[in-house]
């Protein structure tokens, strides 16, 4: 992740990025505030068509970026690059209900060493002339069950 310590001016490459601001992923997160002696199996829920895998544990290595004012950050938006899926830029999206979560995930092709253009093209309203700057890392153990279809296809995660 060298050369992005710089929170100068957003350095836009010389080439003519055309962004694709396609849906990769439609996230919707709901957070539950329970009682410590709250306890849910996975086994106890199901999702037509799906699964349940696990639980797994993995340990995720995640870098964030972001303006060194995190413009990014009050608009809601988030890049990162994480281990072994690379670069995810998550965009919230107007929602009806206040207890959902519910964002755009865009998934970038791209190096671990530099913020690909794409992103910083995607990027430019929320952080205008800023440049972008890494301002976190974060490793997580991370024990989840995953619901999947019989292709392989993840649909759920708790």
């Amino acid at each position: 992740m060298g050369g992005l310590q710089d929170c100068g001016r957003l350095a836009v490459p010389g080439e003519r990025v055309r962004p694709r601001w396609g849906r990769d992923v439609r996230e919707r997160e709901l957070k539950c505030v329970v009682a410590e002696s709250f306890v849910l199996r996975p086994e106890e829920l199901t999702i037509p068509g799906a699964a349940p895998v696990g639980p797994r544990t993995r340990r995720v290595h995640d870098v964030y970026f972001d303006t060194d004012d995190l413009r990014l950050a009050r608009w809601g938006v988030t890049l990162r690059w994480r281990d072994g899926e690379g670069w995810i830029l998550k965009v919230p999206r107007a929602s009806t209900d206040a207890a959902v979560l519910d964002r755009d995930e865009v998934h970038i092709e791209g190096d671990a060493d530099a913020v690909p253009a794409e992103a910083v093209a995607l990027v430019v309203p929320f952080a205008r002339s800023k440049q972008l700057c890494e301002v976190a890392r974060v490793d997580t153990d991370r024990i989840a069950t995953i619901w999947q279809r019989p292709d392989g296809t993840v649909v759920g995660e708790l």
